[in-house]
């Protein structure tokens, strides 16, 4: 599994007046989600994109690339984080900086509203690559192995044809049992008796 890196930036809905009520807040919380919508539009990204300097032309970054990489959480109170992760660290503090830098102008632009976006957190360049949740990755794996195994089993279960015991006789002939003879394992003495005897 290859290692990622992410760069995130924080922001929040405020109210330009100096008063802001709870419904306010409430506006702020539903405003996040118009705001998420907005912010991964084809032209929103695409003017990420082309504010990219020149050295990352050849990540050949799309749209729908940059929107696969990319996701909004809500914090609450009207704050949301907008975080980026891929596997080159410069190519996602590039693509958190750039929206960073076009999200104010493009929700003014396409939402109006009384309420404004300002940065709380820019992005950071990372230095280390995210957790790969190894145990949680060993328990899917031993998980997903004791599955395996156990519809191998099943599997191998149902197209055996051996019959073992006299319930299988019953089911698949429809005849009675009338008596099991038990199976007797000789002794060494008896084994070598019974060869001379034959012989």
């Amino acid at each position: 599994k290859k290692d990622t890196y992410t760069a995130s930036s924080t922001m929040f809905v405020y109210k330009d007046s100096q008063s802001i009520t709870s419904t306010d807040m409430v506006v702020a919380e539903n405003m996040v989600k118009v705001y998420s919508i907005v912010l991964t539009s084809d032209d929103v990204l695409n003017d990420v994109i082309a504010s990219l300097p020149a050295e990352y032309s050849k990540y050949n970054v799309t749209a729908s690339f940059l929107r696969s990489v990319m996701s909004i959480s809500e914090q609450g109170n009207g704050v949301f984080k907008i975080s980026i992760t891929t596997d080159n660290p410069q190519l996602s503090f590039a693509l958190a900086e750039g929206i960073e830098n076009m999200a104010p102008a493009a929700i003014k632009t396409n939402v109006q509203s009384v309420l404004s976006i300002t940065i709380f957190e820019s992005p950071k360049l990372p230095t280390a690559p995210n957790s790969k949740h190894g145990i949680r990755n060993v328990a899917i794996a031993f998980l997903s192995g004791a599955l395996f195994a156990a519809i191998v089993v099943w599997i191998i279960n149902v197209f055996d044809v051996v019959i073992r015991d006299k319930k299988k006789i019953e089911d698949s002939f429809d005849i009675p049992i009338l008596g099991v003879i038990p199976m007797q394992v000789l002794s060494d003495k008896n084994k070598g008796d019974d060869h001379g005897n034959a012989t």
